[in-house]
């Protein structure tokens, strides 16, 4: 890992999440550097730049730090990363030793139309790589065969090696769905919401998503639940959330931050 590895995001708040995370796990080695480009001030940049360009050992030696540098696609391939990209690319000057895009199916489906900074990083980017960056790493938890076609016509790169890991390999996870047809919910809603307050599940994080394709149906359950979860004057710590097809403004503003950790959702299917 000596020498630098770009790793390119798509997405910011995850590259933010994950280099705070690589921030606190490489505290104590002070050969190891994190940057998040995104997050500088063009200043910033430059004087990284500069550095970067006296980095690289007069006698050919392995650089002595490891530095992992996080860019979204649209800072590299616009005027702000300019200094950066010119000191990547330098065949003289340059310790890229590794590039990593996350995400690439985001290339794949959204390339070729409204993230057109994709594009670019074909012409800018990969078509001038120096010979001292011998490894390109693309990663997606979603991929097909018409997703790698695609996104190597885009880059104008070759995929050689694919890998998945094994089930062993991955982070062990237990997760229980159970799917049920019913026209009559609330039977089974009221056997959750008493089992998830009470016992071996009282601990528990539980979901219920209900859907219907027809909006009165679901608003009329929610108000039946709604009841439910207020008996014997007694409140359940269960949030209820109704979504539907059409809401107005003040239901859709209030969902715009809707996240997935509630324990009891309730949904209409969306119309298209």
């Amino acid at each position: 890992m000596k020498g630098i590895t770009l790793f390119i995001s798509p997405l910011l708040a995850l590259a933010s999440d994950q280099i705070r995370k690589l921030r606190m796990i490489t505290r104590n080695r002070p050969d190891f550097v994190s940057l998040h480009l995104d997050d500088m001030e063009e200043s910033s940049l430059l004087e990284l730049a500069h550095d970067i360009s006296t980095w690289k050992e007069p006698d050919g030696t392995e650089c002595a730090i490891s530095v992992i540098i996080f860019a979204s696609p649209q800072l590299l391939v616009g005027s702000k990363g300019i200094p950066i990209m010119n000191i990547l690319l330098d065949m003289n000057k340059s310790i890229l030793s590794m590039t990593v895009m996350d995400e690439v199916h985001i290339a794949s489906q959204f390339g070729n139309t409204f993230r057109s900074e994709f594009k670019m990083l074909k012409r800018k980017f990969y078509s001038q790589l120096p010979a001292c960056c011998s490894v390109n790493i693309f990663m997606t938890g979603t991929c097909t065969l018409a997703i790698v076609r695609n996104f190597e016509t885009l880059f104008g790169v070759k995929i050689n090696c694919t890998h998945w890991p094994k089930h062993n390999d991955m982070r062990h996870r237990s997760v229980g769905i159970k799917v049920k047809y019913t026209s009559a919910p609330m039977n089974d809603i009221k056997k959750v919401i008493d089992a998830t307050m009470k016992g071996d599940w009282a601990s528990q994080s539980r979901k219920i998503i209900i859907y219907s394709n027809m909006r009165d149906k679901i608003v009329q359950l929610g108000k039946k639940v709604e009841d439910y979860l207020e008996i014997d004057e007694a409140t359940y710590p269960i949030d209820l959330v109704i979504l539907h097809g059409h809401p107005n403004c003040l239901q859709a503003l209030s969902h715009s931050d809707f996240r997935l950790s509630l324990d009891l959702l309730l949904a209409s299917k969306f119309q298209t």
